[in-house]
């Protein structure tokens, strides 16, 4: 008898998803479009923070995303992100990435607010020479902030984890 369906299904893990809204900020505002709030970067002071703490069950990455809504058309929107991880009891900034991006916004004719975007941040959250890869029960955190001297004008809502 074969394993049919289900049994070919259960050998693959199911990939899972947690969000960390960002909520801590330096000098941004709490701002909100529609139902959406969150903090607003459109100066070269703004950080922004969000902490989580990955589940139990985590094997591996499958993304990592920033999640926002740009509020201008600006070609390239940038900012830059770095992260930091670790298990309890270690060094806070054991563990570090960081990535600069650019992403070009068109906002719509008369709207306060754009598409809502997820920006991959994963490279910043893998293993490198000398810099294990997020695990489980990792305690994770995540910084944003306006490049000095460049655009940003977004409203960003947080970070969004996929892994199996």
């Amino acid at each position: 008898m074969s394993a049919g369906r289900e049994g070919r299904h259960a050998q693959r893990p199911a990939t899972k998803e947690v969000f960390y809204p960002f909520i801590i900020y330096t000098d941004a505002d709490y701002y909100a479009v529609g139902g959406y709030g969150g903090l607003r970067i459109n100066a070269d002071t703004e950080v922004i923070y969000c902490t989580g703490f990955i589940p139990h069950d985590f094997k591996s990455l499958v993304d990592a995303k920033v999640v926002f809504m740009d509020l201008a058309t600006l070609t390239p929107m940038t900012f830059h992100v770095v992260t930091d991880w670790g298990q309890a009891g270690a060094n806070y900034f054991q563990h570090v990435g960081q990535a600069d991006k650019y992403i070009n916004t068109v906002l719509p004719p008369g709207q306060a607010g754009g598409a809502i975007r997820e920006c991959d941040i994963s490279q910043a959250l893998r293993s490198i020479p000398g810099n294990a890869g997020l695990e489980a029960k990792d305690y994770l955190g995540v910084q944003v902030s306006r490049v000095a001297g460049q655009n940003t004008n977004a409203l960003f809502l947080g970070v969004k984890i996929r892994y199996k």
